[in-house]
């Protein structure tokens, strides 16, 4: 996506509402809900972001965050 073809109103409102989740806080989100349920999840979720309050966002980050993958490793062509 190119920042730069959005109007500022635009760019502002998505910025609003991203965070990151490191590794670390992702699998014990994850082991939450393993052990637990998408509830679980969402309560992990937010003892990390204690601003996530509304907690239909925060089950719904959870689903987000459970279903990630790894990035494959890159390939390298060549020697």
């Amino acid at each position: 996506m190119r920042w730069n073809c959005l109007p500022a109103v635009v760019r502002r409102s998505m910025l609003d509402h991203m965070f990151t989740v490191d590794d670390v806080t992702a699998e014990a989100i994850r082991r939450a809900c393993a052990e637990g349920d998408e509830l679980a999840g969402a309560v992990e979720l937010r003892r990390h972001f204690p601003l996530i309050t509304d907690t239909i966002l925060a089950r719904d980050c959870v689903r987000r965050i459970v279903g990630w993958r790894l990035a494959p490793e890159p390939m390298h062509g060549g020697k």
